[in-house]
């Protein structure tokens, strides 16, 4: 039960579908990283704010260093072999690629309502450890979603596909082997 086109939720830069598919024409929705369903709250929004300010003021790589650990689960946080690769990643933007990933989600309306509106089958992973995107949060996008499933991958933070690679490949293959509902 392979779909024709699938869709991923995620950051800003990574909401797009695998093909040339449209967005209403996604058979399948996969989200593995977690995504705010909805508009964050000031508070959330000042803890943006200032690690923009972080980067604008003392460069990229500070603010990653700032904003970096608690994506990760807390044992891989001293590994510099792990974290290098997903610093440089992370930094690789610039501040105003940051700042402007930052307004796009600042500005983005809160999703709650159309989630159940959703028709296609949907899966929602999401780290046990995740401290920017928690478990709970993820579990109430997938519940909000008629028959979505929900999974959590475990000795994982925000960055599941890496940090959980076996975890989330296993996921994926039992959710794309389903029935087509």
């Amino acid at each position: 039960a392979h779909p024709d086109r699938i869709g991923r939720a995620g950051p800003p830069e990574a909401q797009k579908t695998d093909g040339d598919a449209e967005e209403d024409e996604v058979a399948d929705l996969q989200n593995l990283e977690g995504s705010e369903e909805r508009t964050p709250t000031e508070a959330e929004a000042a803890k943006r704010r200032a690690l923009l300010e972080i980067a604008r003021r003392d460069g990229i790589a500070a603010m990653v260093d700032l904003w970096l650990p608690p994506m990760v689960h807390p044992d891989r946080r001293g590994d510099a072999a792990f974290m290098g690769p997903l610093r440089a990643m992370a930094a690789a933007g610039g501040a105003e690629r940051y700042a402007d990933q930052i307004a796009a989600l600042l500005d983005r309306p809160d999703q709650r309502p159309f989630l159940s509106s959703l028709e296609c089958p949907v899966l929602v992973g999401a780290g046990r450890e995740d401290e920017w995107s928690p478990v709970e949060q993820n579990r109430a996008i997938a519940a909000a979603i008629p028959g979505a499933e929900f999974v959590i991958f475990d000795h994982c933070g925000h960055m599941a596909p890496v940090e959980a690679a076996e975890q989330v490949n296993a996921a994926l293959r039992h959710w794309l082997a389903r029935p087509s509902r």
